[in-house]
């Protein structure tokens, strides 16, 4: 099942795709919707329909962005795939609850404070990576 990190607005989100052809299941960091996404015009124009949507949308890609146009709503995406994040064990050589990036990168914000009780799935950091 293709996974992806999807970042928007300051935040990134682990979407998951289940299905092929109009049909999908998207996940979006465990929350999934069932929907359908069918051709109009070109390989750029779909009607998009799920449970509370049934609008036209316009998906093309802008550099290293997916611009999203539905109506008079425009959302900027930025997606690659998701790397899993390897965890060493309290009794590894590393220090205990340490969480080491897979590739180099740029941490851009912190989303958690000293203290905060962490449940699983909730962003900790925003990191930027080539």
């Amino acid at each position: 099942m293709p996974e992806y990190a999807v970042a928007t607005g300051g935040r990134t989100y682990v979407v998951r795709v289940i299905g092929e052809g109009p049909a999908l299941q998207v996940s979006v960091d465990g929350q999934t919707s069932a929907l359908r996404l069918e051709p109009l015009v070109g390989s750029t124009c779909f009607h998009v329909t799920s449970e509370d949507i049934r609008q036209s949308a316009v998906i093309r890609r802008s550099g290293e962005e997916i611009v999203i146009a539905l109506d008079d709503e425009q959302y900027r995406l930025r997606a690659g795939p998701a790397v899993p994040i390897t965890r060493r064990s309290a009794t590894g050589p590393s220090m205990m609850g340490e969480v080491k990036a897979p590739i180099p990168g740029l941490i851009v914000s912190v989303e958690i404070a000293q203290g905060d009780v962490v449940e699983q799935g909730r962003s900790l950091v925003v990191m930027e990576a080539m």
